[in-house]
């Protein structure tokens, strides 16, 4: 499986990606392969997408923006270039270090608060952390393990992983890298777009979101806003300008009659897609 080229497919079966991705992996294990998730909800639909597809997605994000390695294979469903994401500069980064004295514990949490982790009593997945203590523990999308954090009153003095289920320390880490956790971060200008576009889209039926948002009390369910929570957003395509596309022959009409699809999912997302600010333009 000779790649010389940093190779994007986009397909119309999440399903096939799925599949595709592990046939690769069997041909040569040392290509990288992405696999950009699809949302696996409907927007303005009371029910958001799960935890797992915003980690792995943020995840993915993350790692392509800064990939050097050509022999690099990036897959997605068509329905993922529909929907802005963020642009790269705005997937925020903080390696944690015992010998960086400046990141202390007030200074971690800040960051975490502000890129969408959510605080738990016991961290399991990517895109948790929890406090006990003078001792931090965090699961960063970017990394396979969660770390745990020893502080001496603000100064970090002892790093390691440990075993999410069983929640024991592992071998000791010498820095860790931390990413936000979502796309979607609650800023006061993501914000400010969210309360624009909900009383432009006329939502009726969910005020207690509006004023929960407004508030940045962010209740289970707030992420169905994606599309009306990223204000510095861009096209997928601004991620694969290194990379070779591959697209199916019908391309363009698949991709409009998936627009077509969502367009009668709800009325919120028929409205939405005459703003071509925060959904994909095919002009």
């Amino acid at each position: 499986c000779n790649i010389k080229k940093k190779i994007a497919y986009l397909s119309n079966s999440e399903s096939d990606l799925i599949l595709l991705k592990k046939k690769i992996l069997q041909l040569d294990s040392f290509i990288n392969v992405f696999h950009f998730p699809n949302f696996d909800c409907s927007f303005f639909s009371n029910v958001s997408p799960s935890k797992e597809i915003f980690t792995e997605r943020i995840k993915v994000l993350s790692e392509i923006r800064k990939v050097q390695n050509h022999k690099t294979i990036f897959l997605t469903s068509l329905d993922n270039i529909i929907y802005k994401t963020l642009k790269a500069d705005s997937i925020k980064s903080l390696l944690i270090s015992k010998f960086c004295p400046s990141h202390g514990y007030e200074f971690i949490c800040n960051f975490l608060q502000e890129n969408s982790y959510e605080r738990v009593d016991f961290v399991r997945q990517p895109g948790e952390y929890s406090c006990r203590g003078n001792i931090l523990d965090i699961f960063s999308p970017s990394n396979e393990k969660p770390v745990r954090i020893y502080f001496d009153f603000d100064i970090i003095e002892n790093l390691s992983f440990f075993d999410p289920v069983e929640q024991t320390s592992l071998e000791n880490a010498n820095e860790y890298e931390i990413i936000s956790a979502s796309e979607i971060i609650y800023s006061e200008e993501n914000i400010t777009l969210f309360r624009e576009f909900f009383r432009k889209l006329n939502i009726k039926d969910d005020i207690g979101y509006y004023k929960s948002i407004s508030n940045s009390i962010i209740l289970p369910g707030s992420e169905q806003y994606y599309p009306i929570l990223i204000k510095n957003n861009t096209s997928l395509f601004s991620y694969l300008e290194q990379f070779q596309l591959i697209l199916d022959l019908q391309f363009k009409e698949n991709l409009q009659k998936i627009i077509n699809e969502k367009k009668y999912e709800n009325n919120y997302l028929n409205k939405l897609f005459e703003d071509s600010k925060l959904l994909l333009s095919l002009d």
